[in-house]
């Protein structure tokens, strides 16, 4: 009787942990279905897949180009592009693939995934002239990689708190087991993780629900699972080192509360960086910098990039 009793009690375990993503999972509907319920985005068809993108701001302006992180899609900038743009700017914002309103592709989530993506759009847009590049968080190793890549069309690099060492995601990584733990257990805390992103949490309730809205759509789960595993794992030193090597103006901006990439890591940063780079340390600023502290990250972005104008040095020709 005890032995049938705990066979029992076994097979119920087995059941409810195989069960457990399928219950946990979120995602209801398919990103074609969303779109049709938000006729108000921009759309732009790439080579690579369909991109949710926000253009603002007049003709023949300078172009600043915002990269978010890791997870949150581009409302993560909405205190920063009106700013931006009325200090005289055209500013780019867009959904990374496998966030927000963008394709879901089963495809290589690395930084090279994300690079190509900011060079279709550009192509697809028809700007042709060097553009400010801004980079948060993981946004901050992509737009690292595309300076590297393309230094002509590149005119300065900002990084806030930028994604610069390989990632320890623990088992996370195994095969087969990883994939499970991140839609069991690590997917579903991602709402609530965000806390930690913030210094004061009265500014969580509406970034959680903004975040939710995309935990819905099918893909959000597997693009994680694999940026984790593949983007997250590779280092951004010698992209880093580039912009020095190229000689693209930088501007570093860390918050010195951040609990997700230490502010120590600045130092090691900056290390990377020409010595005639500008920092900027934040008081009081967690991760999310950008948002906490959104007026103190404007008028730096703003008066990083318009005193390269100011200066008016001759232009000098990258190392190809």
């Amino acid at each position: 009787m005890w032995l049938e009793l705990g066979l029992l009690i076994l097979l119920l375990l087995i059941l409810f942990l195989t069960m457990l993503p399928v219950w946990r999972n979120v995602e209801r509907r398919y990103l074609t279905q969303e779109l049709k319920k938000h006729p108000e985005l921009t759309i732009a068809q790439l080579p690579l897949g369909i991109v949710n993108y926000h253009f603002a701001g007049g003709c023949d302006l300078p172009v600043v180009v915002l990269v978010h992180g890791f997870s949150v899609p581009s409302f993560a900038w909405e205190k920063n592009v009106k700013a931006i743009e009325q200090s005289g700017f055209r500013v780019l914002t867009f959904d990374l693939f496998g966030r927000g309103y963008s394709a879901r592709s089963n495809t290589r989530y690395n930084l090279e995934l994300f690079s190509n993506q900011i060079e279709q759009l550009l192509d697809h847009l028809h700007i042709e002239q060097a553009v400010h590049l801004v980079g948060l968080s993981m946004g901050g190793a992509i737009v690292a990689n595309y300076a590297k890549a393309h230094p002509g069309r590149v005119a300065s690099v900002s990084l806030l708190a930028p994604l610069n060492e390989p990632i320890d995601i623990g088992p996370l990584k195994l095969p087969f087991i990883g994939r499970y733990l991140t839609y069991a257990f690590y997917l579903p805390k991602m709402v609530n993780e965000q806390i930690k992103d913030f210094v004061k949490p009265e500014l969580l309730d509406y970034w959680q629900q903004r975040y939710r809205e995309q935990m819905k759509i099918k893909g959000f789960r597997n693009a994680i699972y694999l940026t984790a595993n593949q983007a997250l794992q590779q280092s951004s030193q010698q992209a880093l080192e580039s912009l020095k090597i190229n000689h693209i103006p930088t501007l570093l901006m860390w918050g010195k509360k951040d609990q997700m990439f230490d502010f120590n890591q600045s130092d090691k940063v900056r290390s990377y960086l020409s010595s005639d780079h500008t920092f900027v340390a934040l008081e009081d600023a967690g991760h999310a910098l950008q948002y906490e502290k959104s007026e103190v990250v404007n008028e730096a972005l703003v008066e990083f990039i318009q005193g390269l104008a100011d200066k008016k040095e001759p232009a000098r020709r990258p190392v190809l």
